[in-house]
């Protein structure tokens, strides 16, 4: 299974075998993404193209939509961690691409600098708001 679309609503992943609509599917998430499983069930399934797996030869490709129906809280938790994940790496993502345009150019490279430092204290800050005080 490859994970295509999360959100708190569903997922979309990308798979060898059609699944049966309204079928329970229990949806591992990632490791990179902390892991956990979600309980789905099959909204669609349906082919999407061919996959090359060796030489000549290919093979079906299915997608299929699935909807987070009913999510205990440990379930819930798994769910807006991997969320949280993919938002960080997406915000990351984008630093990444400004860096590499200001890679040549002195001017770009100080503005990206203050940009990271001002994203790092603004997140530092709305991070540590959001924290619960330790107990004493």
């Amino acid at each position: 299974m490859h994970l295509l679309d999360l959100s708190l609503a569903g997922a979309r992943i990308e798979h060898d075998q059609p699944l049966p609509d309204w079928s329970d599917y229990p949806m591992d998430l990632p490791p990179a993404l902390g892991g956990g499983q979600v309980r789905a069930e099959v909204v669609w399934s349906r082919v999407s193209g061919y996959k090359s797996v060796v030489e000549g030869k290919s093979r079906l490709v299915y997608q299929t939509g699935l909807a987070f129906t009913h999510r205990t809280p440990e379930e819930q938790a798994a769910l807006m961690g991997a969320l949280v994940r993919i938002a960080g790496e997406w915000a990351l993502g984008m630093l990444r691409e400004l860096r590499q345009q200001a890679e040549h150019d002195s001017v770009h490279q100080e503005w990206f600098n203050t940009l990271c430092g001002e994203t790092l204290g603004w997140l530092q800050r709305e991070i540590e708001a959001l924290r619960f005080a330790k107990s004493q």
